[in-house]
């Protein structure tokens, strides 16, 4: 959906036009050390090595044979207004443990949760396309969480966060 909006007196024309904008870049997210971590499933002992995440292509991938548990941060891209419609897409493989369990995934913007979900292991590979729109507006730079806690030999991943947000066009 294209929607305009010209503004017209001195000057040259500005158009106020939707547009869809990235707010992560899967090369930038860091872990979080404990202090900085917002969730409060944290394992007093858990490995979490740097062989189990990084970018892969236009996404970011946690192997948890690797890193069982982690929150890992980056600063937004772009600005937010209430109302924004934030667009998630997010999936794991299957997901596999010697004995069943359960894993907790999260992504979140500053404190608006845009996704959670407690699954138990075994599941089946599932793609999560979520829609939200934004409870309140943020700035460019507020951060944005992806949380995996997961036992077993799985594979979670974030592969775009956009919002779709008016911004002003010069004609």
């Amino acid at each position: 959906m294209l929607m305009l909006l010209v503004l017209t007196g001195c000057g040259p024309k500005v158009v106020l036009q939707l547009q869809e904008i990235s707010l992560i870049d899967s090369t930038l997210w860091t872990v979080l050390e404990e202090a900085a971590d917002p969730f409060d499933d944290r394992p007093e002992a858990f490995d979490c090595s740097p062989l189990g995440y990084g970018a892969e292509s236009t996404y970011f991938e946690v192997d948890t044979t690797f890193c069982e548990y982690a929150t890992f941060s980056q600063p937004t891209m772009a600005d937010m207004v209430e109302g924004d419609l934030l667009t998630l897409v997010a999936w794991h493989l299957d997901l596999w443990a010697a004995e069943e369990a359960e894993a907790h995934m999260v992504v979140q913007v500053g404190d608006q949760v845009l996704y959670e979900e407690w699954i138990p292991i075994p599941s089946d590979s599932n793609i999560f396309e979520q829609k939200v729109n934004a409870a309140q507006s943020f700035p460019a730079g507020t951060p944005v969480y992806f949380h995996v806690h997961n036992h077993g030999y799985n594979n979670w991943a974030v592969g775009e966060l956009t919002v779709e947000t008016m911004v002003e066009v010069e004609l």
